[in-house]
């Protein structure tokens, strides 16, 4: 049943993910998914981790929610409010449309599947994130491959890779759910 593309899909694992991980994980996608279950529910702390509280409970709780949420949190909030934005649109798109010399990329995993599916895409996404970038700019993915390799050498050449803070990124994973993340630095 795991090995399933429409259960992969029912969990929200596309196809690409689906075949890093049968490709690149020893036990493939059954281990892979033991894997993750032991460390959600044996290395996290259930009881304040919003993610997998709304997953089993089907609701956040007051104690257990994001932190937009938290009663305290409302007025700052709302006095900053008129400062988001939000864009339907992908990464490229929206930069084309909004250059800027932005400081901070959350990617998340996206990038699996531009690297399986439209590599030109891929190439031009990073081409616009770093013209946007600023020194120092941080950008970070995560990836269901173990040792992700579809960053494009021209972006190395650009950021250093930061391995320590990659390990702290992991031990804050509430999800679970990746087998990698990744932290780069423009240079």
């Amino acid at each position: 049943l795991i090995n399933r593309q429409i259960t992969m899909n029912l969990l929200g694992v596309p196809q690409a993910q689906k075949e890093m991980i049968t490709e690149h994980y020893e036990g493939g996608v059954f281990e892979y998914v033991t894997d993750s279950l032991n460390y959600i529910f044996t290395q996290l702390p259930i009881s304040d981790n919003y993610f997998w509280y709304v997953y089993i409970k089907g609701k956040y709780s007051r104690n257990c929610c994001p932190e937009y949420l938290v009663e305290k949190n409302f007025a700052v909030l709302k006095k900053r409010v008129s400062r988001i934005s939000t864009h339907t649109t992908s990464v490229s798109d929206f930069l084309e449309k909004k250059p800027g010399n932005y400081t901070h990329f959350v990617l998340l995993d996206h990038q699996d599947w531009l690297a399986a599916y439209n590599k030109e895409e891929l190439e031009r996404e990073w081409n616009l994130i770093l013209h946007n970038s600023s020194k120092g700019a941080k950008y970070l993915l995560r990836s269901a491959h173990i040792n992700p390799d579809f960053i494009p050498q021209f972006v190395l050449e650009q950021c250093t890779v930061e391995t320590e803070s990659v390990a702290e990124h992991k031990t804050a994973d509430r999800v679970g759910t990746y087998v990698s993340t990744i932290v780069l630095t423009r240079n």
